[in-house]
């Protein structure tokens, strides 16, 4: 199926087609660099979580939190810290990465910005060999860079870095099936090739499910979309292998976002709330990344449709493609629109370079113009696809600005001047203890033991979602560890709220205390009570 996927590409095609990709990998360099520690409050969900349930195939035990069910990024995660540690024995790597997660969790990221750029070049030269034109694979290309809710939820160890890579990968498999006679005789090969991508991809996340239905049309017939589907199941059973021995736990967390009507399976057990649903639908679809190629999308595939008769070589694969991608955008869109989030529907965002990448060359082949029209329309889209990549410069400026500031404010804090209190900490406070004790309960507090001894005993995770205050070693009484201190610290972040939670676990811990919220910044609420900003004991 891939056969020669360089074949009539020179050298300086080559070259060019691995430009993009590596500003991709050295833009999420930067950006991460920037962001800080994963342990700032605004990076520990779901960096750490992904970290130690890797840490957990790596012991060869079972993962922890299966809710996504992201079993691509933990097997790759522990795979990625293995070949990094090779000859070091498996309990020493996991008490260096509970020590120092933010190096393992670097490491790991670095690899999936890797596999998204390779997905990159192989992408760009499917469709600058089969379409003959630089274009397609341009816009294909730019597509990690479309929309800044991708840049920003590339920066973690998460699903979205492959989500990205697989869009990719099918489009390149879609460029290959446009080649002449290819589909036709490579059917099954083609059917087995989007299968096990798209199985890949509901394993890294269940939400992009729907984009399964992208090669339908290409594929139709009764036996290739058998065979379609059972790659699917295939691949996902293959490559979700590492959550599959808690699948009850997998389905029953899908079935409750199923059937509540809220966010995470919340509000009324009726799927779906009509009063909020057309709102969040139009939310979703009216963001220029979606709508501007959807409907670029189906004005191609009504023209072309009104050209049938008057065209010698009608696009037929490629309007088939496209309508496959428009479908497949719209239905994930649809369903996430249930709960929505801009960042679940990553797959569809990245399919919006597809999709123009099929609209150019189908009206390339529509002839609706001279061919001077077609030389200037040529310069014309290259000039704009040259502006929209100068164009997000400025929204990656916008995210680098934002995450140095959420960066130095959390230093700023600095947790350390207080050593000699009892420390409290609400969702999600930048510390490196709370993001270990949090992630340990999502994984089924498979570290207990060794978080216990290698974190500092004066500090305390209070959950207010579960109302109680927590250590590795399991929930504890925040008032019994009050006794041993004179002084008390709380911090938690104004995002996720629990401002209240954290100051009444500390007043109960000393009745008649006095609290000062006087440290506080722009993004974390801070109490203090005994001891200033600076750590210094109070009269």
């Amino acid at each position: 199926m891939w056969g020669k996927l360089f074949e009539g590409l020179d050298r300086r095609q080559v070259a060019l087609l691995c430009v993009l990709p590596v500003i991709y990998v050295a833009l999420i360099v930067w950006l991460r660099q920037t962001a800080g520690s994963f342990s700032n409050w605004y990076s520990i969900d779901p960096n750490i979580r992904y970290l130690l349930d890797a840490l957990n195939l790596l012991a060869l035990d079972a993962v922890g939190n299966v809710d996504h069910p992201g079993a691509t990024v933990q097997w790759i995660g522990a795979l990625v810290i293995k070949l990094l540690n090779p000859f070091t024995e498996t309990d020493l790597i996991i008490d260096q990465a509970l020590v120092n997660s933010d190096k393992f969790l670097m490491s790991v990221l670095i690899a999936l910005t890797l596999v998204t750029a390779v997905a990159m070049v192989f992408a760009g030269a499917a469709a600058w060999a089969v379409s003959g034109s630089p274009v397609p694979a341009v816009l294909i290309q730019i597509s990690p860079f479309l929309s800044r809710i991708l840049v920003k939820n590339a920066l973690d160890v998460k699903p979205v870095p492959l989500l990205i890579a697989m869009v990719l990968l099918t489009a390149a498999v879609v460029f290959l099936a446009l080649r002449p006679q290819s589909l036709e005789r490579h059917r099954t090969a083609y059917a087995w090739g989007f299968g096990l991508i798209g199985g890949f991809s509901v394993a890294t996340k269940i939400t992009a499910a729907p984009i399964l239905v992208l090669p339908v049309f290409l594929l139709w017939g009764l036996r290739p979309l058998f065979q379609y589907g059972l790659a699917c199941a295939a691949g996902f059973a293959l490559f979700a292998l590492p959550t599959l021995f808690q699948f009850e736990q997998f389905a029953g967390w899908i079935f409750k976002v199923a059937m509540g009507s809220g966010a995470y399976g919340g509000g009324a057990v009726t799927v779906i709330d009509f009063a909020a649903y057309p709102k969040s639908l139009y939310k979703l679809l009216s963001r220029p990344i979606t709508f501007v190629p959807i409907l670029a999308a189906m004005t191609a595939i009504v023209v072309a449709h009104r050209r049938r008769d008057k065209i010698a070589d009608y696009p037929a694969l490629e309007i088939k493609a496209l309508g496959g991608v428009t479908l497949a955008q719209f239905a994930q869109i649809a369903l996430v629109a249930k709960h929505p989030s801009a960042h679940y529907i990553v797959s569809a965002l990245a399919l919006s370079g597809l999709s123009l990448g099929l609209t150019y060359l189908v009206f390339r082949r529509l002839e609706l113009w001279s061919e001077k029209a077609r030389v200037w329309s040529f310069r014309v889209f290259v000039f704009l696809i040259v502006a929209l990549m100068v164009s997000r410069a400025p929204s990656a400026m916008k995210v680098h600005r934002e995450l140095a500031t959420k960066n130095e404010q959390a230093l700023a804090l600095n947790d350390s001047r207080f050593s000699q209190c009892l420390k409290v900490f609400g969702l999600f406070a930048s510390n490196q203890s709370f993001a270990m004790i949090y992630g340990n309960l999502l994984v089924q507090e498979s570290f207990s033991d060794r978080l216990t001894k290698l974190l500092p005993k004066n500090e305390v995770a209070y959950l207010g979602y579960r109302g109680e205050a927590r250590q590795a070693s399991g929930v504890v009484d925040p008032a019994v560890l009050a006794k041993n201190y004179s002084c008390f610290y709380g911090r938690v972040s104004h995002e996720h709220g629990g401002a209240d939670g954290v100051a009444a676990t500390l007043r109960q811990s000393m009745p008649g205390i006095e609290l000062s919220d006087s440290c506080s910044n722009r993004y974390e609420k801070v109490f203090t009570a005994g001891v200033d900003c600076q750590g210094r004991l109070l009269d």
